[in-house]
């Protein structure tokens, strides 16, 4: 909070009094929800300026004293198919080698591969 604040206190447009504040607003999955509360005086200028000043001097703060940006991390878990073996007899089964016995089966293993994971 205090890198923060001298954020602030480094941005031009930003007034001293009132004076800047930092709030705890909570913890998300990823993140320590902070807030920064500044007052400007020339507000009709645009904001754009001074957000983007004060969040370029908390980054280079954050940088230089070694407090990195959490990022989300994801577990991924794999699921092995199991090995299938095929037997392909084209004497003793002369059916086996249609094109429609050949797409059936293909079917099918597709079906089983898709049930089982």
């Amino acid at each position: 909070m205090k890198l923060m604040l001298e954020a602030a206190a480094d941005t031009i447009r930003v007034l001293s009094e009132p004076k800047p504040s930092c709030l705890l607003t909570g913890f998300g999955d990823n993140a320590i929800n902070l807030e920064l509360r500044v007052w400007i005086n020339d507000p009709q200028n645009g904001l754009g300026v001074v957000r983007s000043e004060l969040l370029m001097g908390v980054w280079w703060r954050f940088k230089e004293n070694g407090i990195e940006m959490p990022y989300p991390q994801r577990v991924l878990h794999h699921k092995s198919i199991p090995e299938v073996q095929i037997r392909y007899e084209p004497k003793s089964l002369k059916l086996c080698s249609t094109p429609s016995f050949i797409k059936s089966v293909a079917a099918i293993l597709r079906s089983l591969i898709v049930s089982y994971s």
